[in-house]
């Protein structure tokens, strides 16, 4: 078992601004959003890195392997995104093994209450002067505009920057 203090001296080198987000996911999972407006050339060089699960840091000459589940979210039809060229068609392939499609929220309005209508999920901000328990029916029926104008960012931060 190694020591803590070489634990600590490795997170901190992880964590350095040297490291690369797959070398700080080794060994866990990476979310990339909004693939679908990755340049070219940065889709050609992840596709490397999906096949070989090898990284290479920048100005370095030496590759360091990586074991990470990657996931991809776009808000685009990936589909039609590669078929006018804004997504690489091998790396489509490669990362489309598990799809789950998320309809918008405006498609499913019965689930609102689900996202907001407990007492909410992130603590208070600093010097509101508020404080939130819960949300009424009549409050959510009046904020669903804001779930749907902003979606889930908006969402998260609405019981915080209500109006009441």
């Amino acid at each position: 078992m190694k020591s803590s203090v070489t634990r600590k001296a490795r997170l901190q080198e992880r964590w350095s601004g040297a490291s690369a987000c797959f070398e700080l996911a080794d060994g866990g999972t990476l979310l990339l959003d909004e693939i679908g407006e990755m340049p070219p050339g940065t889709q050609a060089k992840l596709l490397r890195v999906l096949e070989d699960s090898k990284v290479r840091r920048l100005g370095s000459k030496s590759e360091i392997s990586v074991d990470v589940r990657v996931l991809a979210a776009t808000n685009k039809v990936p589909e039609e995104a590669v078929a006018l060229g804004q997504l690489r068609s091998d790396l489509y392939f490669r990362l489309n093994v598990v799809r789950v499609a998320m309809p918008p929220l405006r498609d499913h309005l019965d689930d609102l209450p689900d996202f907001g209508g407990g007492a909410p999920r992130r603590p208070e901000p600093q010097n509101t002067g508020r404080s939130v328990k819960s949300i009424s029916p009549e409050a959510l029926e009046n904020l669903a505009p804001v779930y749907l104008a902003g979606g889930m960012c908006a969402s998260s931060a609405m019981p915080w920057n209500a109006p009441w």
